[in-house]
């Protein structure tokens, strides 16, 4: 198997299963960057990670790629509300205050989650650099985010799977 280098690898053909489950063809990701070109731009991020479930298999599949990079990344998850019982936190994994973090998320529509995803990152002491997205809806939410001084880096957007807008 290929080493996984971005979401999905621009370089390697998509195999026929996975285009025929998500219609994501190789035409629709040959320019899109590798996450080999997003990671570098913010060498101080310590962790990634976003609101749970959506976020966590991304999350998890890039520190997975980072962890034979110089500066690993460490693996987060942000729950909609602290649990009442265990050890009642909001953010579990490797997360800690003053850390700069990269936050994700599998679909921004009007940047809602990524931005509760965001305070709940920000009234832990943790300092967003990017918001790395699967999808971006083209609905505001980009918009959103950015307007807080975050960049957005999404795959795909609504327009470049389906040829509107």
């Amino acid at each position: 198997m290929d080493k996984f280098s971005t979401f999905v690898n621009p370089r390697v053909p998509i195999p026929y299963r996975i285009t025929n489950l998500t219609s994501i063809t190789d035409e629709m990701v040959m320019d899109s960057p590798g996450i080999e070109e997003i990671l570098p731009k913010f060498p101080e991020a310590c962790s990634i990670g976003g609101m749970t479930m959506g976020a966590d298999p991304i999350s998890l599949a890039i520190g997975m790629y980072s962890a034979s990079a110089e500066k690993p990344l460490c693996v987060f998850t942000v729950r909609k509300e602290a649990k009442d019982h265990g050890r009642g936190k909001r953010i579990e994994g490797n997360f800690a205050a003053g850390q700069q973090v990269i936050v994700v998320d599998d679909v921004i529509t009007t940047g809602g989650s990524t931005l509760k995803a965001i305070d709940a990152i920000e009234a832990e002491g943790g300092k967003v650099v990017a918001a790395l997205v699967l999808v971006d809806r083209e609905e505001g939410g980009r918009e959103a985010i950015e307007g807080r001084g975050i960049p957005v880096f999404p795959m795909f957007t609504r327009s470049s799977i389906f040829g509107d807008k």
